[in-house]
């Protein structure tokens, strides 16, 4: 017995002293008390941006949480540059980079090639092509523990037929794991502003093929997950798929428009993370909030592969909050912001010139708050909104008052403009004084480099509700694009027969965009700003306005 105790007791040491001669600390963290501990991957979408505050937070998050790292796109905002990646991602998530999985979004493609995004993560963002810096593949698969896991670009080609879609279908083939986990960007269904997309079926065919169990994906900045379903949104016990949309990683939250067959647990007040516990032959989730704020969701489940599945457990600590403004359905809404929240988190980003553009209660204009621009200098100072995607029609309604602001006669700057891509100007409505008049009109361009501009309309110096109707040619040669802008309801201009077929609108901007001289000085103010594809907005129910 002595002997077999001073055996026992020398191997303690070796192993002892092992962990001091590699490298690793002592005493060993909990989290790496067990090598053979079960896996764990955690993360979110919709992520960095140099203006907010939340993306630290969901770092601090990581910072505790040991395992792998995922990425559900739109990393850093708003245009995925390198210098973004740098200076934004890279102080907060970044500091997770060499255990991290990426994924692609759109922002990341708002530079050519999501150049930023391929050349920050390397060899991570496209393992199949690691010297990849611009247009790479952007999907790869890996192991983790018993799972196969498999990350997917949802801004390339993912029709049924395309060479992604024919990739994965090889890739589940050629890994028959028991449990499989698949991520990208934009959902296949959502409660939240996007809502469904139709055209991730064959991502979602592929994987319901292979039975495969769980999908993770961001866009919308919401939390919401989804029981077992099957491609087409049906209920399915026996071999669904369980969707987590987890867009909560530091972008301003979205409200939920329609709530979405099968969708469960659902919350837009909360940034955190989604942690997921990879077992053998089953998996645990639990959404971890930010510190300061109490919302969780947590439960169990089977694999698909491992026979019946048990009723999910969940405790969802805080009920989902509901929007603050009454809004039509995702099919047609794309933005709504009455600034009620206090602040700018809505917006995808905002450029404010050192307060200069600031949420406030004397600017209401509807409700309780508005927007407050204070022109002190010549800078633009804008609130971006980055959720139109292509559109090839935009309405948008916002409410404007000129404050007695001091104006130069014939002095006049832009107050709204909508861009194609994220540079180029397609559609804008104008501000200026003239004859002691303050006036506006709405102009847009064609195909060339042509603009066809509005009369100019004078309104009085009072809240108005400005509304445009873009629209683009329906094909080459069509001539049948153009423009409707309406003041306080009332239709002030039709603009008709316009060559725009190439245009499409995916970036607006609403303060003073652009124009600013010395000419202008003053306070003016902005609210109710709404977005749609389709239907007249109109005037807000209950505003007052000045005629």
């Amino acid at each position: 017995m002595v002997s077999i105790t001073v055996k026992t007791f020398i191997f303690v040491l070796i192993v002892f002293f092992s962990g001091l001669v590699l490298g690793r600390p002592v005493p060993w963290s909990e989290t790496d008390v067990s090598p053979a501990a079960d896996p764990v991957i955690v993360g979110a979408g919709d992520i960095a941006n140099c203006n907010r505050t939340q993306d630290g937070s969901t770092a601090q998050l990581l910072d505790g949480i040991a395992g792998t790292v995922f990425t559900l796109g739109d990393n850093a905002y708003p245009d995925g540059t390198l210098g973004q990646f740098n200076d934004c991602y890279g102080p907060t998530w970044g500091r997770h980079k060499n255990r991290t999985r990426p994924s692609p979004g759109n922002h990341d493609y708002h530079t050519s090639g999501a150049a930023g995004y391929y050349t920050y993560f390397g060899a991570a963002a496209s393992p199949q092509e690691p010297n990849c810096t611009s247009n790479c593949k952007g999907y790869y698969s890996y192991n983790l523990g018993a799972w196969h896991i498999i990350v997917l670009n949802s801004e390339i080609d993912h029709s049924a037929g395309s060479t992604q879609v024919q990739w994965l279908r090889d890739d589940l083939a050629a890994n028959q794991s028991v449990c499989t986990l698949a991520y990208w960007h934009r959902p296949r269904f959502s409660s939240g502003q996007h809502g469904n997309n139709a055209s991730f079926q064959p991502f979602w065919q592929a994987l319901y093929d292979d039975a495969a169990d769980v999908v993770m994906n961001g866009h919308d900045h919401t939390y919401e997950r989804f029981a077992l379903q099957n491609p087409s949104g049906q209920a399915d016990s026996n071999r669904g798929i369980r969707q987590f949309v987890v867009g909560t990683g530091g972008a301003g939250l979205y409200p939920f428009p329609t709530i979405q067959p099968n969708s469960e647990v659902r919350n837009n007040t909360t940034w955190g993370v989604l942690k997921l516990t990879l077992h053998s032959t089953s998996y645990d989730w639990s959404f971890i909030p930010i510190a300061g704020q109490t919302f969780t969701d947590t439960g169990s489940a089977n694999c698909v592969s491992a026979g019946p599945i048990p009723t999910a457990t969940r405790t969802p600590t805080v009920a989902a909050t509901a929007t603050r403004t009454p809004t039509p359905g995702p099919s047609d809404l794309i933005f709504a912001d009455g600034f009620e929240s206090g602040d700018l988190a809505a917006w995808s980003s905002s450029t404010t010139d050192a307060g200069d553009l600031s949420v406030r209660a004397a600017a209401a204009l509807v409700g309780s708050y508005g927007l407050r621009a204070v022109i002190d200098d010549n800078n633009s100072i804008y609130v971006t909104d980055d959720r139109p995607n292509a559109e090839p029609r935009y309405r948008a309604r916002s409410y404007f008052d000129p404050n007695s602001i001091s104006m130069v006669n014939g002095d006049s700057h832009m107050i709204l403009i909508g861009y194609s891509g994220t540079s180029d100007q397609v559609v804008r409505v104008i501000f200026r004084r003239y004859s002691n008049n303050y006036q506006v009109r709405a102009a847009l361009i064609n195909d060339g480099t042509t603009w066809t501009n509005s009369s100019w309309f004078t309104i009085t110096d009072g809240p108005h509700s400005l509304e445009i109707d873009w629209k683009a040619a329906t094909a080459v040669g069509a001539n049948n694009g153009g423009l409707t802008f309406w003041i306080d309801g009332v239709q002030k201009a039709n603009l008709t027969g316009n060559d725009n077929d190439t245009r499409r609108i995916d970036r607006v901007r609403l303060g003073a965009t652009s124009g600013l001289d010395t000419g202008t000085r003053g306070t003016y103010y902005f609210d109710a700003f709404e977005s749609r594809r389709q239907n007249y907005i109109g005037p807000a129910a209950g505003a007052s306005l000045t005629f």
